[in-house]
């Protein structure tokens, strides 16, 4: 997947803003089940709102990389608990 420009990002950014998180990650962490739910939610949807349980920045952080190379999507923003996944459209469902 190609990296996205700052513009792009930024653009992004903003139109989730408006967008709830519709997917939750519980305190234990990241199962398959979890990442076929994200992947097939980002295949009916490009931008993605996902709520994590875990208390450490850093456990967040390392949850989103692992989304993003799993899924795979572009992690556009981690904002609290809260990370922004994307995917276009024309991407590869894998």
């Amino acid at each position: 997947m190609r990296a996205l420009t700052a513009g792009e990002l930024r653009e992004l950014r903003r139109a989730a803003q408006s967008l709830k998180a519709r997917i939750t990650v519980g305190r234990a962490g990241l199962s398959d089940a979890l990442v076929a739910q994200v992947r097939q939610a980002l295949a009916q949807t490009p931008l993605l709102k996902v709520r994590v349980g875990a208390q450490d920045r850093d456990a967040i952080d390392a949850i989103g990389r692992r989304l993003s190379a799993e899924v795979p999507c572009v992690l556009v923003s981690r904002i609290g608990f809260v990370l922004t996944l994307y995917r276009p459209a024309d991407s590869d469902s894998s």
